[in-house]
């Protein structure tokens, strides 16, 4: 299964009744956390955005698909570059 095909099947499948709202808004997260497992990526935060992706192969990812060109001009900061007091605003 693919990045692609795998994102349209959470949607397809989510028990929310809007996965894209959702996911953007609040739990960015935990479905670039989810993305990151499936397909040994690595979690980033776009600052300007307050908003998780997952970078997979040099792309970016999140609910919505490939969102590597919305966010190129974009500073991004690694999960694990992120302390305890910083991670609090976003959980």
């Amino acid at each position: 299964m693919t990045i692609i095909e795998f994102i349209n099947e959470v949607k397809r499948t989510s028990t929310f009744s809007n996965p894209i709202y959702t996911y953007t808004h609040g739990l960015c997260l935990d479905f670039a956390k989810i993305l990151a497992e499936k397909f040994s990526g690595q979690v980033l935060l776009i600052p300007e955005f307050n908003h998780f992706v997952c970078m997979i192969n040099d792309h970016l990812y999140d609910i919505t698909g490939n969102v590597t060109n919305q966010y190129k001009d974009c500073k991004k900061v690694l999960l694990s570059d992120l302390n305890e007091k910083q991670l609090k605003g976003y959980e």
